[in-house]
């Protein structure tokens, strides 16, 4: 064997490694880049999945907040209302040229608007309070309690017959004290509450 023939040998023997060795890394690198594409792919889906789930919680959050915004608004209406009504049962009214009949009816019409403005405030409470947190519900709930006892105090004339002018009188400060005192006491940490849901603080 001339050194010509071994050369030949040797080349053609270093050409195919060389040449398997350049397919191996191109076949590797084509393994990976398809790899890296895959992955690529995979991961585009999940962030476009992620991103569509995203949505869809702050579309449910929006809608809800927007829902709470008209419950408290609706809400506090009533419980103005309600409150208002009851202060006006402990204003003394002035009245003169009316008879005391018109006077009583007149009392007897403040009593039933604060009995209807009453009822409608604790209805619609019972049937959003899911709106409220545990903490605002024991709120209202509290102010609740404290006007429907102020309620009672200021037409226990029109529930039962025959109460003394000194029952009256007693149950009518009671009830006059309450809503001067306690009742506004109550709104404001209600209000307090309120303001931090709507973000006005």
């Amino acid at each position: 064997m001339t050194v010509i023939e071994l050369l030949k040998d040797l080349g053609v023997f270093t050409i195919l490694i060389a040449a398997l060795g350049w397919l191996a890394r191109e076949i590797g690198k084509h393994l990976l880049n398809k790899n890296i594409k895959i992955h690529e792919l995979e991961l585009n889906q999940q962030l476009v999945k992620f991103k569509s789930e995203l949505e869809l919680i702050a579309q449910k959050q929006n809608k809800l907040h927007d829902k709470r915004l008209d419950v408290i608004h609706e809400f506090y209406g009533l419980l103005s209302d309600f409150y208002i009504n009851l202060d006006n049962l402990t204003r003394w009214k002035n009245v003169t040229g009316k008879s005391d009949e018109d006077i009583e009816k007149d009392k007897l019409d403040d009593a039933k608007r604060t009995y209807e403005s009453g009822h409608k405030f604790s209805i619609f409470y019972e049937k959003n309070k899911l709106y409220f947190s545990t903490d605002t519900c024991l709120k209202i709930e509290g102010i609740n309690k404290i006007l429907r006892e102020c309620q009672y105090d200021l037409t226990i004339q029109y529930q039962w017959m025959n109460i003394s002018v000194d029952m009256q009188m007693t149950q009518f400060e009671k009830a006059r004290k309450k809503i001067r005192t306690k009742v506004p006491e109550l709104k404001l940490e209600l209000e307090s509450n309120f303001r931090k849901i709507i973000g006005v603080e």
